[in-house]
């Protein structure tokens, strides 16, 4: 009897979890799909799932297409490249060093602090695109590739320092004081030692913050114009008063899953390190 009930709650439990895979998963294939469609199966009812596959619709996504609306999608990839991988490195680098500080250092307002840090991010960034606006249009940087990483670090900062405070409090103080007997200073202490003990951790903060920076739409939208545009912004250029180019469309958007998925693949090992640190104790 009990293994009868044993069998029947794991077999629930699996399908449940796949009928939830199927829900994920499915809009990523859809999309891929179509994009290897000729563009009269895009419009077919009902779908077709058996077709002859073309890679039409990157050709004109590569080979300048849709020049006249607006979309270079070598620029478009290496704006959105630049963009995501400068504003990762600058908020690793500042959040690191202020992760250490709040882990390390006792003062005066250190828990207020803390939690106004990771507050300013409760801030939904659309609430902050006015100031960003006009910050920006004063400083001469509109449709500059430099604003937008500018902003980018400024809004990931909060997240990534709470998440790195985390993983420094997990490494024992005492080595600390083990190295500045040795002579270490604390930027020996922060960069030589503790950073690669918590490597696991800093290469999981590093994709949230990546992923955060190349989905961005809604800053972009205001800060980009024509020469800054990046990859989630041309998406939506493919809906015109002619109609919408479901192929190309879907090509851009299977273009947009390709760099994350290939850094999630590369650091998922150090990732798994990362999300589980100091989850187990003993």
């Amino acid at each position: 009897m009990m293994n009868l009930l044993n069998f029947t709650k794991r077999a629930l439990t699996y399908t449940l979890l796949t009928i939830f895979l199927i829900f994920a998963v499915f809009p990523i294939i859809w999309v891929i799909l179509t994009s290897i469609k000729e563009p009269a199966d895009c419009f077919v009812i009902p779908p077709k799932w058996f077709f002859r596959p073309t890679l039409e619709s990157y050709r004109q996504l590569f080979l300048n297409g849709f020049a006249s609306m607006g979309i270079d999608m070598w620029k478009n990839f290496s704006n959105s490249l630049i963009i995501a991988i400068s504003s990762t490195l600058l908020t690793m680098y500042v959040s690191c060093s202020a992760a250490y500080g709040l882990s390390r250092f006792k003062f005066p307002g250190k828990k207020v602090i803390a939690v106004g840090i990771i507050g300013t991010r409760m801030l939904p960034p659309i609430a902050t695109m006015i100031p960003f606006f006009l910050l920006i249009h004063s400083l001469n940087l509109l449709d500059t590739k430099l604003a937008l990483i500018m902003v980018y670090t400024a809004l990931n900062i909060p997240l990534t320092t709470w998440m790195l405070r985390g993983f420094f409090d997990e490494v024992p103080k005492e080595l600390d004081e083990a190295a500045m007997v040795d002579g270490c200073s604390r930027k020996k202490i922060l960069w030589g030692i503790l950073v690669p003990l918590i490597m696991p951790g800093l290469v999981a903060t590093s994709v949230f913050s990546f992923l955060l920076c190349w989905n961005e739409f809604s800053l972009a939208l205001v800060l980009a114009i024509r020469n800054s545009k990046t990859l989630p912004l041309i998406v939506t250029s493919f809906i015109t008063d002619e109609g919408i180019f479901w192929g190309p469309m879907s090509a851009a958007a299977t273009i947009i899953l390709l760099p994350p998925a290939f850094f999630v693949l590369l650091t998922h090992k150090k990732m798994g390190k990362g999300l589980t640190m100091g989850a187990v104790k003993g």
